[in-house]
This record gives C-alpha cells, structure tokens and sequence, in this order.
C-alpha cells in the first residue's frame, strides 16, 4: 500500500463522514419539524419561589406576569 493510496483512502473516509453528518442532519432538522416541542405549563413551585424571592428584595411590589426571554 503506498503513499498515494493511503492518501485517496484518508480523503474518501472524510468526504463520507461530511455526506454522512449531513445526511444525520437533515433528518434531525425533518424529525424536529414534525414534532416541535411542546409548550410548558408554568410550574406553580417555580411561580411560589419567584414571588417569594421578589417579595424579600422589593417588598410591596406586585408580580404581573413572567416570561421566558428566547
């Protein structure tokens, strides 16, 4: 096995790793179309925890509402 060979080999191996992680991504990006991730109901530990938490630093306030920032 010479040089050359050994070279065509390592390049062949690359160029079907890309095709391969290409393919893989694709799918990935057809799977999550199908089935986007479904929209979480607010916890109510979560909501105790953040009230509890504003009410010692600013007390007298008022929570309206909390929202993720995407």
């Amino acid at each position: 096995m010479g040089i050359t060979s050994l070279l065509s080999v390592c390049i062949s191996a690359l160029i079907v790793v890309f095709i391969v992680l290409g393919i893989l991504a694709f799918l990935m990006r057809c799977i999550i179309y199908l089935f986007p991730e479904k929209e979480k109901e607010e916890d109510p530990l979560y909501l105790a925890a953040i009230t509890s938490a504003i009410n010692v630093n600013y007390p007298g306030m008022k929570i309206t509402g909390i929202r993720e920032e995407k």
